[in-house]
């Protein structure tokens, strides 16, 4: 059994990120209205989500340091990120979970790790998982075993925050860790980068039925070449899969689509030493902006963040995010659909449909 493991950091460094300030049947309610487009205290309810949401800067950035630490021992080119959940996609969640509370959401602050392949997804799930930390653990989701029907697929850890003396503000709070190999990867990346182009909700299995299906046929494939279980009501033989692919293809072109929209070229303001990246990306205009922010800046970079998405009007394409990576070429590689960057997948797709 591993000794507990500590991550430490300077209380120069704590007392830069936010905490929640206020009770969490406040957070609720602010939320609640919010998803439900009140307009009443709209400034107040926003003040309180974006104090909740900031909050977990910390927690999450605790689970990133352990988690890079053990998934480069396993692979040394495993890429790993830290980010903050965007407003759109929370109210989103709630609007379309109606049962759901913010305080219930486990994915407000998240981290992934990219490994190559689901032996050591399985050998980084297990070193997690037998930690002997204070984090409370819940019950993890297995996408591997268990794919969605949308053709997800990955492992999700997932735990309560606790920690003693000032770092108990925390406490309580909700961390998903996403685990995936680099084909799974390749494959949700491409979904959202679909999401983004072509305007649907794939991700959240909305949208038109045939790009649905197809991305179900995809998952399917990269599993057979995994070894693992297929995507629920694809056929079982590759041979009918790539057939379907096929048919889809012919009738939504969606191969063209995709290879209609080569890499975006960022516009960096970049700064020594960053650890948080803001990412703004303009689909229509095909412009990416990323501004750096260092370690002890996280309070700053969530209020831009927070500035940014403001700024967007309700319908408007444009996405932010604000993420942690070790550099811009990390945020690239773990992030390739905030570049548009679907080239490996659709040498993928031309394989078979060829």
């Amino acid at each position: 059994m591993n000794a507990p493991e500590k991550v430490w950091i300077p209380n120069f460094y704590l007392m830069q990120y936010a905490k929640p300030e206020y009770p969490v049947e406040a957070v609720n309610r602010a939320a609640k209205a919010l998803a439900n487009i009140e307009i009443s205290n709209l400034d107040e309810n926003l003040t309180i989500i974006d104090n909740w949401r900031a909050s977990h800067a910390y927690p999450a950035q605790s689970f990133y340091v352990t988690l890079k630490r053990r998934a480069c021992k396993i692979y040394s080119d495993a890429q790993c990120a830290q980010r903050i959940k965007r407003l759109p996609s929370i109210l989103f969640k709630l609007q379309r979970e109606k049962e759901m509370k913010l305080s219930q959401m486990q994915d407000i602050g998240g981290c992934r790790a990219v490994l190559k392949n689901v032996s050591q997804v399985r050998a980084l799930e297990s070193e997690i998982e037998k930690f002997r930390w204070k984090h409370k653990r819940i019950p993890p989701k297995d996408y591997i075993a268990f794919p969605k029907p949308s053709g997800y697929r990955g492992v999700h850890l997932k735990y309560k925050y606790q920690g003693g003396g000032i770092k108990a503000a925390y406490n309580g709070l909700k961390i998903e860790l996403q685990l995936r190999t680099d084909l799974q990867h390749k494959w949700a990346t491409a979904v959202e980068a679909a999401d983004t182009f072509t305007r649907q909700a794939l991700k959240s299995n909305r949208g038109n039925p045939e790009w649905q299906r197809f991305f179900a046929l995809m998952g399917s494939v990269f599993a057979i070449q995994e070894k693992s279980p297929l995507v629920p009501g694809t056929p079982q033989s590759l041979d009918e899969i790539v057939e379907e692919i096929k048919n889809i293809d012919r009738s939504n072109h969606i191969a063209t689509m995709f290879s209609a929209y080569a890499t975006v070229l960022p516009r960096v303001e970049n700064r020594k030493d960053a650890t948080y990246f803001l990412v703004t990306l303009d689909p229509i205009v095909r412009n990416v902006k990323i501004r750096g922010f260092k370690r002890g800046e996280s309070q700053l970079a969530n209020a831009e963040y927070t500035a940014a998405e403001k700024a967007l009007g309700s319908d408007s394409p444009t996405q932010v995010v604000l993420v942690s990576v070790s550099s811009i070429a990390a945020l690239k590689r773990v992030y390739p659909n905030y570049f548009l960057d679907t080239k490996a997948f659709l040498s993928d797709v031309q394989r078979l449909i060829n």
